[in-house]
């Protein structure tokens, strides 16, 4: 019986902590909130601390990707620090 390869790719699920720059209140972090909650598994956002804590499949979206979309709100991001 020939082997059937599975091109389904397992999930690679991830959580970094993302230093951001910019944010100064709540309605700060529900922005991030809406525009990457589709595409992340959680997201915790904290203005006060300046930083998003991330849970996302790399195989759904990039570290790259997640900094393009905190760019797109108009915030700067450092880092992808593991968690």
């Amino acid at each position: 019986m020939p082997k059937v390869k599975s091109k389904a790719k397992l999930k690679q699920n991830m959580k970094k902590i993302f230093k951001i720059k910019g944010m100064h209140c709540a309605s700060c972090e529900k922005l991030l909130e809406m525009e990457l909650q589709e595409d992340v598994n959680s997201i915790k956002v904290s203005h006060e601390k300046g930083m998003a804590e991330i849970d996302f499949d790399s195989n759904k979206i990039s570290e790259k990707n997640i900094k393009n979309k905190i760019k797109k709100c108009g915030f700067k991001v450092k880092g992808g620090l593991f968690n």
